[in-house]
């Protein structure tokens, strides 16, 4: 009888051994929180930026200057502004600009033409103007989005080369 007492007191032991070392390694249970976002992530592709020869009053166009490509899960909203001014008196005017001279930023016009939306000219100031409006945002799709320029030159414009940079802003469609 006395051998049964040891093995069951042995068999005890061994539970309670197992129950401890359990007890001892795995503590309290973690709660983890993970946060799903939602968000656009648009990517740039310059494609042509030159724009043609033309004579003050007329209109120049150049298609698929870039596309955007949002492989994100929520539509895109693009800003877009000159960080270009004119020196001078026309210091305040943001555009394509030689000098003192510039063709404002309202004689610049974007079009998505993958999209329905129409040629939307942007400010001449520093202020970014909201280039894809209802119906022209970039969807969150993996395909390109083309963008089309057209610059309708003043009248009266002075005969030169002109520059300028525009910046784009991406931020969540809204």
């Amino acid at each position: 009888m006395n051998k049964n007492i040891l093995a069951i007191a042995i068999c005890i032991a061994l539970v309670a051994g197992i129950y401890a070392a359990s007890a001892a390694e795995s503590g309290t249970p973690s709660n983890y929180t993970l946060t799903v976002t939602s968000a656009q992530n648009t990517a740039l592709n310059t494609l042509d930026t030159a724009l043609d020869e033309v004579l003050a009053g007329a209109v120049s166009t150049t298609a698929s200057t870039f596309t955007l490509n949002n492989t994100g899960n929520v539509a895109a909203n693009v800003s877009a502004q000159f960080t270009t001014n004119a020196t001078g008196a026309n210091a305040s005017t943001y555009g394509l600009v030689n000098g003192t001279n510039v063709i404002p930023g309202t004689s610049f016009y974007l079009n998505a033409t993958t999209e329905s939306g129409a040629y939307i000219p942007l400010s001449a100031s520093a202020t970014g103007t909201l280039i894809t409006v209802e119906g022209n945002a970039v969807v969150a799709d993996s395909e390109l989005d083309y963008f089309d320029v057209q610059v309708t030159v003043p009248a009266a414009q002075v005969s030169a080369i002109y520059t300028g940079t525009v910046q784009l802003t991406f931020s969540n469609y809204t």
